[in-house]
């Protein structure tokens, strides 16, 4: 049977020559006794980039331990390596081997003291799990790279063949190679980037193909300038910023963009890029979230490459990992310095978009020579959006499908909408689009929701009864007309008996405030393992990102005084807490009454008792649901307007429309709600 050839490494020769190069300097140092029983237990691993031949005539045992170190000596390995060097050009293949790694070197303009602990960290990196990793193992007590500590400076300089002072100024945390991104430290241990890793390890060999690796494709812009009309004015003056600083090289220009998830912030940097026609390049646009501590290694690395390039500007998404504390991070003040080093100093503009400031520290902020906080788009906006993706992607919706969709997602990362086109565009389904766009937000927020468009028909303010201090037509009329910029972030608890109409008030609110509402019953967001909140947060985030009216329902055991299971407990201080930063608008609804815990009702912005209808308005709801007027006699029970609403929805499929039998059918709704009542169940809020 034929035996399988095993295959040539083809980088051998460059490996082989990095090996011996090393091991002939290894062999020449005046190393520790301790330190040469542990080359020669290295030794016996690595003989296969000798001759055979050699080994033979030089007779290197290759027992480890102390017996090889009786038939083995330094000046013996060097004799072997003076044999290998007349079938090896040593020299010659070390020259071509390091010739990448000089290459890097002049590109980032190093110091030319720190050239050898530079070829040094670099050659390691290409060897990666070859014979130089296991002598570093040995040498050091060491596996990786990654835990040389400045307690190895002795052994590395041996090793690497340089001054202790130039080691010394390579590994340096304020030089070059730290503040140009090529390492990285966590105050004991020196980490290479992993961008930079990568160009040693493949096979790039020319400034060109490094610096279009390391820098990225430029980014082009999906989206037209007309599609931020809506902004305009900050559209021209940050497009103008932008080409005023390229053109002068001022340093430290560094613009702001924060605002709700799908608000489109990437998408205006890349069209104001081109509207200021320069060239603009992701920071970290490669990186895995377990990279993310690089990521300002990486903006400095960038920082370098572009330094003399004209008509270019860097854009750092998701920049809150960056500007806010980390309190994890043991080097975090080292850290902040240097981000506010490079918020000074970076000689290419930088564009860094954020969802939420919160967390950002001060001292970053006030560094920042413009800031924008990008609302939603209007609706011409969002439209023209969805027009311009579907057009360049091949698949035009019609002006139909377009009203329709931007109707369901009022506000809708462009990403997601491209997502769903591609879909449709490979299945050639128009409803791959929804279908693929209700999958990612289920992703991204737990579950998605359809935003619950007001019917005028399903509602009549003057049907809504409340206590008698309570004013419901001036915040009506006050809410819609505000001028205030936080008009919006305000919480609402409606209380009283079911069916008052509570839920319907509160999107007929919405309807007026021009808003979508979004509407969970509390039940909907319970799970019995996990509780309430992740839930609760994910539907916060999700009104947040549609810039639409919340309204949980039947919130009574959230806001009722006992509260004794501990998903109860959490769930209501996770509703507390995260209404009182929202920005939009907060609905609860609840049938209790006496029972509510008065110190979280106060938490609320406004609160409202809905209460049962007047005589009068049961005469008015008699007429306007029926048509007629309400016979005479014995009086109705207290009644609200969901007991119309269900005995009008069971008249019309029986074809009843006798007055007196409607006004019978109004008195067992309200008899048979009174018995539910009792036995203790509840209906939802309505």
């Amino acid at each position: 049977m034929a035996t399988k050839r095993k295959a040539v490494d083809p980088r051998r020769n460059e490996k082989k020559a990095i090996f011996l190069h090393y091991l002939g300097v290894v062999a020449n140092a005046d190393l520790a006794c301790d330190e040469a029983s542990l080359m020669l237990e290295w030794f016996s691993h690595i003989r296969n980039f000798f001759d055979s031949k050699n080994l033979r005539q030089v007779k290197i045992s290759s027992v480890a331990g102390s017996k090889a170190r009786k038939t083995m000596s330094f000046p013996r390995i060097r004799r072997l390596l003076a044999l290998e060097s007349k079938t090896f050009d040593i020299e010659a293949e070390w020259k071509l081997a390091t010739k990448k790694i000089d290459d890097l070197f002049d590109l980032f303009k190093l110091p030319e003291n720190t050239r050898e602990p530079f070829r040094f960290i670099c050659l390691l990196t290409i060897m990666r799990d070859d014979v130089l990793k296991r002598l570093w193992r040995f040498i050091n007590d060491a596996t990786f790279f990654s835990d040389i500590t400045s307690e190895n400076y002795k052994n590395i300089e041996k090793i690497v063949g340089c001054k202790p002072e130039d080691l010394a100024a390579c590994l340096d945390q304020d030089g070059e190679l730290f503040t140009k991104g090529i390492l990285h430290t966590d105050g004991e241990k020196f980490f290479i980037n992993p961008r930079f890793r990568q160009v040693l390890i493949r096979g790039l060999t020319t400034k060109d193909q490094f610096l279009k690796f390391l820098l990225g494709n430029k980014l082009k812009a999906e989206l037209c300038a007309d599609d931020f009309n809506y902004i305009d004015g900050e559209r021209d003056y940050l497009s103008k910023l932008l080409s005023c600083a390229v053109k002068s090289g001022m340093p430290g220009v560094n613009i702001l963009i924060y605002g709700n998830v799908g608000t489109g912030k990437t998408q205006m940097a890349r069209t104001l890029a081109k509207i200021a026609g320069i060239d603009l390049y992701a920071v970290g646009a490669s990186q895995t979230e377990s990279e993310k501590k690089y990521r300002l290694a990486e903006l400095a690395m960038t920082q370098v490459l572009l330094n003399g390039q004209n008509d270019t500007a860097l854009i750092v998404d998701e920049a809150e990992d960056l500007l806010c504390e980390n309190e994890h991070d043991g080097r975090a003040g080292a850290s902040n310095q240097f981000l506010n080093d490079q918020l000074e100093t970076n000689k290419t503009p930088i564009i860094w978009t954020a969802n939420d400031l919160d967390d950002v520290l001060d001292k970053h902020k006030r560094r920042f020579l413009y800031s924008l906080e990008l609302l939603p788009p209007d609706d011409t906006a969002k439209k023209n959006i969805w027009r311009n993706i579907s057009r360049r992607l091949g698949f035009p919706l019609s002006e139909g499908d377009i009203l329709y969709l931007t109707d369901r997602y009022p506000a809708i990362a462009p990403s997601f909408i491209e997502a769903g086109i591609r879909a449709a565009l490979l299945t050639d389904d128009k409803n791959a689009i929804e279908r693929t766009i209700d999958a990612q937000m289920k992703l991204m927020y737990g579950y998605i929701l359809e935003n619950e468009a007001f019917r005028s028909d399903q509602f009549d303010p003057e049907l809504i009864s409340v206590a008698a201090d309570q004013d419901l037509k001036t915040l009506l009329d006050r809410l819609p007309a505000s001028k205030s910029p936080t008009r919006n972030a305000f919480s609402l608890c409606l209380y009283g008996p079911d069916g008052a109409g509570k839920r319907r008030f509160a999107q007929y609110l919405a309807h007026k405030m021009g808003l979508n509402s979004i509407h969970w019953h509390i039940s909907e967001l319970y799970d019995p393992v996990i509780g309430a909140d992740k839930s609760i947060l994910g539907a916060f985030r999700y009104a947040t990102n549609q810039n639409s009216m919340l309204i949980f329902s039947d919130v009574g055991v959230f806001l009722r005084v006992q509260r004794s299971m501990p998903w109860e407990i959490s769930g209501t201080n996770k509703i507390l807490t995260l209404m009182a930063s929202t920005r939009n608008p907060f609905v609860c609804t609840t049938n209790l009454t006496d029972e509510l815990d008065k110190e979280v009702l106060g938490q609320f912005t406004f609160k409202i008792k809905f209460d049962v209808l007047s005589a009068h308005q049961t005469e008015t709801a008699f007429s306007r649901f029926f048509g007629q007027e309400l016979p005479g006699g014995e009086n109705l029970p207290d009644l609200v307007p969901g007991d119309f609403i269900a005995v009008k929805k069971k008249a019309d499929i029986l074809g009843i429309t006798d007055a007196d039998r409607l006004k019978n059918m109004l008195c067992e709704e309200a008899r048979v709600k009174q018995q539910i009542h009792q036995l203790g169940f509840r209906a939802s809020s309505r």
